[in-house]
């Protein structure tokens, strides 16, 4: 299963790119900030969603993969977290329990890689994490959003109707923020 050409041309149209972070940080995050949407729970659950994007003109390396942290102390629900390629191939991801060891950064929570993800220049990937029916939230509605200086345009959401990690190929319809990453250059 791959990303419709379709999509990535035309289906995102609703998201405007804003400024992007300095590019002399030597790490950075898939997003950085965002405009519009409501935080919500409960409406979206047991589903993989996905953001697809497109990296910059340099390699990055994937350290770390988080998800949005309303409470901010922490996650309540477990939620698996990885990357794809654009055909569907699962790159690297991480599992997540509560209690398990994590940082914050912004907004969210992260787990640290066993091993990084290389992402090539100018390739396509989904970063995709599962929702859960409890407490953890995502925010809906987003009209804009802000990306890392190494990547090149986000693609708005998928989605797979099942709470195991896999690969998302259904287009949401609507712009949600639920999970990010930390890269190097």
């Amino acid at each position: 299963m791959s990303i419709p050409m379709s999509m990535i041309r035309h289906g995102a149209a609703a998201i405007v790119i804003m400024t992007a972070m300095p590019a002399y940080l030597p790490e950075m995050q898939l997003i950085t900030a965002w405009a519009g949407g409501t935080e919500q729970g409960r409406s979206i659950y047991n589903t993989t969603l996905g953001t697809p994007f497109t990296v910059g003109d340099a390699d990055l390396s994937v350290t770390a993969l988080g998800y949005y942290d309303y409470h901010r102390e922490g996650l309540v629900n477990r939620h698996e977290i990885g990357i794809y390629d654009r055909s569907g191939t699962l790159l690297g991801s991480v599992s997540y329990t509560p209690g398990d060891p994590t940082f914050r950064l912004g907004q969210f929570s992260y787990m640290q890689l066993a091993a990084p993800i290389a992402l090539a220049a100018n390739s396509i990937y989904v970063l995709a994490a599962t929702t859960t029916i409890a407490d953890d939230r995502i925010v809906d509605g987003v009209t804009a959003a802000a990306v890392g200086a190494g990547i090149q345009t986000i693609y708005g959401t998928l989605s797979a109707e099942t709470a195991e990690l896999s690969f998302p190929a259904t287009l949401v319809g609507r712009n949600l923020i639920f999970a990010n990453f930390i890269a190097i250059q």
